[in-house]
């Protein structure tokens, strides 16, 4: 079992070892990559994270004891394939020691620079079940060629994690062979937010409860939901998240509106920076994840903003998921609700958020949840999932 005490973490054994991590965001807002970055640099490691290239993001960048070298799309179709040959091109001109693929669309690239030649190491994580979230609606050719590579990957990995128990039991059914699970635990956070900044952001008052969602906005993560729970809750609910497509963010404010919530119920405001999560979401009363379970990916998933919340000890209200249920029953931190029912999460938002016997049971229970639920834990898994792939032991 991994030890739960940072202090016996010794990490001399992977220092100076060169890692390629590769991922097909920007690298602006990936905290599972951003804290797995930061960790192995720690140990001593010569860290390079290779990300996506966007206008207006500088081509490389030091950040934190590692490095982020941003590529530009090669001409062609298919951007992900174009970003892996551009990435699989950097790799073979400079081979690492070691390769750690965030997600299966960078396995093009890691399986080319990787190879058969087993000095240079290969560790997958996989932060979702990648074929079952994107492909799901029935076989197809596409679908098909994820598969594929999907086994490749598995089959050539020197070791796999992922982010929650039912994704990792599925990819050893998939490949015969261990995964790992390293969930996507945030570093404790006990200083709280002196300046409540969800409320000051929305012009309430500062001690006003607020219930927070932190992330993407995007579909499927049960967003019309939040909107529609807001008619019956007297708890605001504060959307903060970035907002890569444009029409779907209008069809939310336009909800919003039609519903008069916007602006006095629901506020939705611009995400902060990662290194500011912990502290801004501490000031909420209660963290909300109503993902729909539309497909097998989002029934298994392990939401970054349900870890976050517990590393701060603040309670969770959330749709069903085996991992969010095991947490919730475990440790008495959150709620469960069911999902398309907004009445019963506005419900849920107030018994999570009000003053009363109820709140006091479930922020007893993540504050107990922080203490095993964070980083500090995680990261002694991330290192020996790292450690069996370069073949030592401490």
């Amino acid at each position: 079992m991994p030890t739960d005490d940072p202090q016996r973490i010794d990490g001399s054994v992977l220092s100076g070892v060169r890692a390629a991590v590769l991922v097909t965001n920007p690298m602006t807002s990936d905290a599972r990559v951003e804290r797995h970055a930061r960790e192995m640099a720690s140990w001593g490691m010569n860290v390079t994270v290779h990300a996506h290239g966007e206008d207006g993001l500088d081509p490389s960048e030091s950040r934190a004891g590692f490095a982020i070298v941003r590529h530009a799309l090669e001409p062609g179709r298919m951007p992900i394939y174009r970003l892996n040959r551009s990435f699989g091109r950097a790799l073979l001109a400079d081979p690492p020691d070691l390769i750690l693929a965030n997600d299966l669309d960078t396995g093009p690239a890691a399986l080319r620079a990787a190879g058969a030649n087993r000095g240079v190491r290969l560790v997958y994580d996989a932060h979702e079940w990648f074929v079952e979230r994107y492909h799901s609606g029935g076989w197809s050719a596409r679908r098909a060629v994820w598969r594929a590579l999907e086994k490749r990957l598995l089959q050539r990995a020197d070791a796999v994690m992922t982010v929650a128990p039912g994704i990792a039991e599925a990819l050893e059914a998939s490949g015969g062979r261990d995964v790992r699970v390293v969930r996507n635990a945030w570093p404790r956070y006990e200083a709280g937010d002196p300046g409540r900044t969800l409320q000051r952001a929305c012009g309430l008052d500062t001690e006003t409860p607020v219930a927070l969602y932190a992330g993407a906005i995007i579909p499927g993560r049960g967003l019309e939901d939040l909107i529609d729970a807001a008619r019956v809750t007297s708890t605001p609910i504060v959307i903060m998240g970035p907002a890569s497509r444009a029409a779907y963010a209008e069809e939310l404010l336009a909800r919003a509106q039609s519903h008069g919530v916007l602006g006095s119920g629901v506020h939705i405001i611009d995400p902060v920076p990662l290194s500011d999560l912990a502290r801004v979401q501490s000031g909420a009363a209660a963290v909300v994840a109503p993902t729909r379970t539309s497909n097998a990916s989002y029934k298994h998933e392990a939401s970054n903003k349900v870890y976050a919340a517990l590393a701060s000890g603040v309670p969770i209200v959330t749709t069903e998921s085996p991992d969010k249920r095991a947490l919730v029953e475990h440790y008495g931190c959150g709620l469960i609700v069911p999902e398309g029912d907004p009445a019963a999460l506005g419900a849920a938002i107030d018994q999570a958020c009000q003053p009363g016997a109820d709140r006091d049971r479930l922020v007893a229970g993540a504050r107990s949840a922080s203490s095993e639920v964070c980083w500090e834990v995680e990261r002694c898994r991330l290192r020996e999932v790292l450690m069996g792939a370069m073949g030592k032991r401490s």
